[in-house]
C-alpha cells in the first residue's frame, strides 16, 4: 500500500482522480491466490519415505519473493528473488541460499516506437515473446501485476501514446493501417492512454498539475481589462470638462496688494 493514502491533505486529490485510472489501479492491487506448487496427494501430510506409515512435514506457506529495486528497470516477468536454506547431505549442515531467475541481456525492437532497446529480461519473458510473437505484443498485452516493472509501463504507456497519436506515421499510411490493425484491441483514448501505468503519486502529482493550469487559465488578468478599457477610450474619445480653477492663495494676496500700491494708499 502507498504511504500517500495517509496524508489528509491528499485525499481530497486521489478522489478527484479519472474513473478509468482507478479502476486500473484496484484491479493491479487486489488481493490474489497465490500460485503455487500443490504437492501429490500421496505425500500430503507423510513422509516421502514411509509413505502412509508416519505423520511427515507439511508445510503450506508460500514462499516469500524479493523484488529488488533492480527489477523495475528490467523485465522479469514477475520473477523475483527467493531466499531459503540448502543442505547438500544429511550430515552437513544447513546454509542459506537465494534463488534468482536467469537473466540475460537482449536487444529488441519497437516497431510502434520505431527503436531498438538494450533490456535485461528473463528466460520467462523471452519464451512469453516469442509465444506471443513480439516484443510489442507482450508489453501491451501482459497487465501490470503480471509484469512488475516500471520499465514495462512506461514503454506501454508510449505504445497507446503512440497508436492513438493521428499523426502516427502519417508518411507510411501503409505501415500505419497494418499496425493499427494488428493492435486495434488495445488502442484508448489519449486522455485515457496518458494516465496507463502510473503509480498513485505519479497520478497525484499529474491531477495536482492539471488543476493548477485550469485554475490558471481561468484567471483573467487586471491588466488585460485596463488595456480594453484604454483602447476603447481612445477609440471614442469623449470631450474634457472645463473645471473652474481657483486662484491660489499667493495670487489672492497679491491681488489685494498690488491696486493699493498703486494708488499710494495705506492702511
Amino acid at each position: 500500500m502507498s504511504r500517500i493514502l495517509y496524508y489528509e491533505h491528499v485525499k481530497p486529490i486521489i478522489a478527484r482522480l479519472p474513473e478509468h485510472y482507478k479502476r486500473r489501479y484496484l484491479e493491479s492491487h487486489q488481493t490474489k491466490p497465490e500460485s503455487k506448487v500443490v504437492p501429490p496427494p500421496v505425500l500430503v501430510g507423510r513422509s516421502k519415505f514411509v509413505n502412509y506409515l508416519s505423520p511427515g512435514a507439511y508445510c503450506d506457506i508460500p514462499p516469500k519473493v524479493i523484488y529488488p529495486p533492480e527489477s523495475q528497470r528490467c523485465l522479469w516477468g514477475n520473477e523475483g528473488i527467493l531466499s531459503g536454506y540448502v543442505q547438500k547431505k544429511e550430515t552437513s549442515p544447513i546454509c542459506p541460499k537465494m534463488w534468482g531467475p536467469s537473466l540475460s541481456q537482449q536487444i529488441f525492437y519497437s516497431e510502434i516506437l520505431n527503436r531498438y532497446m538494450i533490456i535485461i529480461v528473463s528466460e520467462a519473458v523471452l519464451s512469453s515473446i516469442e509465444s506471443l510473437g513480439g516484443f510489442d505484443q507482450y508489453i501491451l498485452s501482459t497487465p501490470e501485476e503480471s509484469m512488475h516493472s516500471r520499465l514495462g509501463m512506461h514503454l506501454k504507456r508510449d505504445m497507446l501514446k503512440t497508436l492513438s497519436d493521428p499523426n502516427f506515421c502519417a508518411s507510411n499510411r501503409e505501415k500505419r493501417e497494418s499496425i493499427l490493425s494488428r493492435y486495434s484491441k488495445y488502442v484508448l483514448p489519449r486522455e485515457e492512454a496518458e494516465w496507463v501505468g502510473l503509480t498513485l503519486e505519479e497520478a497525484v502529482k499529474k491531477q495536482t498539475k492539471l488543476e493548477y493550469e485550469v485554475a490558471r487559465l481561468s484567471v483573467r488578468p487586471r491588466k488585460i481589462d485596463l488595456t480594453e478599457k484604454l483602447l476603447e477610450e481612445l477609440k471614442s474619445p469623449t470631450p474634457p470638462e472645463t473645471v473652474e480653477q481657483k486662484p491660489k492663495w499667493s495670487q489672492r494676496i497679491f491681488s489685494k496688494i498690488l491696486p493699493r500700491m498703486g494708488t499710494g494708499k495705506q492702511r
